[in-house]
């Protein structure tokens, strides 16, 4: 009987994993949406709010992955009854426990990586916006100012 435990524990692993590739999956479907929008037109369509919250939703989600979930530990109950640890680790292997894990880890990386990447692109498109504006008023003060300059000098040269 105690071994149907270990082996229920590496089957509630398992379960507790394909949550998480559900979940990320959720996370991955609009990156595929924005990156085919990256690739036809050359802008990022998500506003940086937009990115910022998938963001911080793969970064929750990897948190509660490697550490909350307690996927990479092995239960206490396996290394209370030793014995128990021979048929834990054979369904967690059956069950293909520890490539799964790396598999997430492995995508998550790659998303927060797009994810950065299209963030960064919409830093220097608003830099660049910033950079415009800021042309634009040095230029309109220079147009004020040449404005005063040529109504100081007529209004010089019209009261003579």
């Amino acid at each position: 009987p105690l071994h149907k435990l270990a082996i229920s524990y590496a089957i509630e692993h398992a379960l507790r994993i394909e949550h998480f590739e559900t979940a990320l999956e959720a996370t991955v479907e609009p990156m595929h949406t924005t990156a085919d929008h990256m690739a036809r037109t050359g802008e990022v369509k998500p506003s940086r709010h937009e990115l910022t919250r998938a963001v911080g939703s793969l970064f929750k989600l990897r948190l509660e992955l490697n550490i909350a979930a307690e996927l990479v530990t092995t239960p206490t109950f396996i290394w209370d009854n030793a014995r128990m640890q021979p048929f834990y680790n054979t369904a967690r292997s059956y069950l293909e426990i520890d490539d799964r894990l790396q598999a997430l880890n492995n995508r998550m990386e790659l998303v927060q990586e797009f994810y950065t990447k299209a963030n960064q692109e919409l830093t220097v498109i608003h830099s660049a916006f910033l950079e415009w504006i800021v042309i634009i008023l040095v230029l309109v003060e220079a147009i004020f100012e040449l404005i005063t300059i040529v109504i100081d000098v007529f209004g010089l040269h019209m009261s003579h």
